[in-house]
C-alpha cells in the first residue's frame, strides 16, 4: 500500500496531520511529522477503512432481510463478517498494545 501512496498529494496527507504532531521539529519531537510518516498513515489508513469495508459487505443481506427472513447463507455470511471486523480489533488492540508498552531496540 506504500507505493500507492506515493501518488497523491503529500500536503493533503501533511494537512490530515497537522492537527496533532508538529511539522517542525520539537524536542518531544524531533522528527516532527515527514512525508514518508503521512504516507504511512495515509496508506494504513486506507487499509483499515478497506478492511472494516470488506468485513462488513456479507453483513448486507442480513441487514436488508432482516435476521428471521434471511436464508441461512446470509446468516452465515453476517456471522463470518462479524467475527472478521471482531478479529480484527483484537488483533489491532494487542498490536497497538504492544508497541505501546512493550520495548524493542527497532521501535
Amino acid at each position: 500500500w506504500g507505493i500507492y501512496a506515493h501518488q497523491f498529494n503529500s500536503s493533503l496527507d501533511l494537512s490530515c496531520m497537522r492537527c496533532r504532531y508538529p511539522t517542525e521539529p520539537t524536542d518531544l519531537f524531533p522528527e516532527a511529522v515527514t512525508d514518508e510518516m503521512a504516507h504511512d498513515f495515509y496508506a494504513f489508513l486506507t487499509t483499515l477503512c478497506a478492511q472494516h469495508f470488506v468485513s462488513a459487505v456479507p453483513m448486507v443481506p442480513v441487514y436488508y432481510f432482516g435476521w428471521v427472513e434471511s436464508p441461512d447463507i446470509y446468516k452465515s455470511m453476517f456471522v463470518l463478517g462479524t467475527l472478521s471486523d471482531v478479529g480484527f480489533d483484537i488483533y489491532d488492540v494487542l498490536k497497538t498494545t504492544i508497541r505501546t508498552f512493550g520495548r524493542h531496540p527497532d521501535p
